[in-house]
């Protein structure tokens, strides 16, 4: 606990400082901790530095006291942020590596906060930086108190814990700020990476996650299954052609949701690789919908620039409540570029499914598409493969899919049904629309007998139905 004349020292000299500016920085504070009042002029403020300059537990202070002021309090209300400047180089220890964050005011306006460091700061996986509320730490992720701006300058390795349920986080940066680890729960509204800041690891705990163009994340992993959890890419104004996460990580029985920051549609998602942890991670990618005068919602999501898939649950983005009360409902669910590489996934889609980088799909579930599968491979592949792999499709009575083969003129197209659970029969009256010259092959593998499609007549529109021949 910090000793009664701190606080009285700390009282004078925000009074002094803030009256003029909310800008704290330095000489001022260090001033003030040790009774010198003839130079208020604001020096080092220096939080986690071992045995030198003020303490983890003084910038708690500084910032507890400084929103108890009354110019402080003015300038919340005027909108202004608090800033404080921390300066010196330093490093983290058992007993110095925490900064509480006030949730509000004495008056209960709500606090905008700057944290600004000037040096690199050491921390290591046993002596992270952490943030912390003053007040309801272990609370679930809430609608937004408060708002906590951390700048970093050029600096590696960071491990850094945030726990402030009701407080949205922004990660800055004044250079290229590297977190090796970063563990946070931060209200609803939201964890903020921006511009120049990498996470090569981060654990979220609550709240959701917001990306901007030149921010990037290694492996994000989503651990709170309370909520929806929604991360959102904020490039809709520019286009990007680089991926903003390399791995995303869903835990089981967490549902995740990849938007739009403008709501609107995305052309591609920027996640390389997406896997659920366990049973019952769900994910509802990027989509757009249209909505029609009969109260019909039609509803398109795209998987573009994902490569791979992995023990997840892909659904259709639950209906918002407002929709639901005013009566909308799914009436097209669309699923559109399926990544190449699909593992132990379930589709929800149920009205069009479709690959469009050649697949590799293994242990899926297609039970509930009841429409149809297209196929529309990239232009420079010449001999795409579909290949299905111990898949599930629907084998419901007079349900008989048709796949669709488009942009595959002057291909070689296989599609390979590997132990399945259909029959020969069932297959036999599956439909595939084909255009003119294409060299297609159909192989089908059931209980280790392997056949070929033989193609029947085509018509007008490209549409036929095949025949299976036991390959001698």
């Amino acid at each position: 606990m910090r000793k009664n004349n701190l606080v009285k020292n700390l009282l004078a000299a925000m009074t002094l400082l803030i009256a003029s500016s909310t800008m704290i920085s330095c000489q001022g504070f260090v001033d003030a901790v040790i009774g010198n009042t003839d130079n208020p002029v604001a020096p080092v403020v220096t939080p986690i530095v071992e045995n030198t300059g003020a303490s983890a537990e003084e910038v708690t202070a500084l910032l507890e006291e400084a929103l108890s002021v009354k110019a402080v309090q003015e300038a919340i209300a005027s909108g202004d942020p608090i800033k404080i400047t921390v300066a010196g180089g330093s490093s983290t220890t058992a007993s110095n590596s925490v900064i509480e964050i006030p949730m509000t005011t004495s008056t209960g306006n709500k606090v905008a906060i700057e944290l600004t460091f000037t040096d690199a700061i050491t921390t290591s996986t046993s002596n992270p930086l952490e943030f912390v509320a003053n007040e309801g730490a272990d609370a679930a992720s809430g609608e937004s108190e408060n708002e906590l701006v951390i700048t970093m300058p050029d600096a590696t390795g960071l491990v850094v814990n945030i726990e402030l349920p009701n407080t949205t986080v922004t990660l800055a940066s004044s250079g290229k700020t590297v977190y090796k680890t970063l563990t946070a729960k931060t209200a609803q509204e939201t964890l903020i990476v921006d511009e120049d800041v990498e996470l090569q690891e981060a654990i979220i705990k609550g709240g959701t996650v917001e990306i901007k163009k030149g921010g990037k994340v290694g492996t994000l992993k989503i651990n709170n299954t309370k909520d929806v959890n929604t991360i959102t890419m904020d490039v809709s104004a520019e286009a990007s052609s680089e991926n903003l996460i390399d791995k995303l990580v869903i835990a089981e029985d967490a549902q995740v949701l990849i938007d739009d920051k403008e709501k609107h549609s995305y052309d591609r998602l920027f996640v390389t690789s997406i896997e659920g942890e366990g049973n019952g991670a769900t994910l509802y990618p990027g989509r757009y919908s249209s909505y029609s005068e009969y109260n019909d919602v039609c509803f398109w999501a795209t998987m573009a620039g994902v490569e791979s898939l992995k023990n997840l649950t892909i659904a259709p983005q639950p209906m918002s409540k407002e929709d639901e009360e005013a009566g909308y409902k799914y009436q097209w669910e669309e699923l559109q570029n399926v990544p190449a590489l699909v593992e132990n996934c379930i589709f929800k889609f149920e009205d069009v499914v479709t690959f469009s980088r050649g697949v590799y799909a293994k242990n899926c579930d297609f039970t509930d598409v009841i429409g149809d599968f297209n196929f529309s491979p990239n232009p420079e592949d010449n001999t795409p493969e579909f290949i299905f792999n111990s898949c599930k499709f629907c084998t419901a009575p007079f349900y008989y899919p048709i796949f669709h083969l488009v942009n595959v003129k002057g291909k070689q197209v296989s599609i390979i049904f590997d132990n399945c659970n259909l029959t020969k029969e069932q297959i036999e009256k599956f439909e595939l629309q084909i255009p003119e010259e294409v060299n297609f092959v159909v192989k089908v593998t059931i209980d280790d007998a392997v056949y070929t499609a033989v193609l029947g007549e085509r018509s007008e529109k490209g549409f036929c139905n095949f025949t299976l021949k036991l390959d001698e």
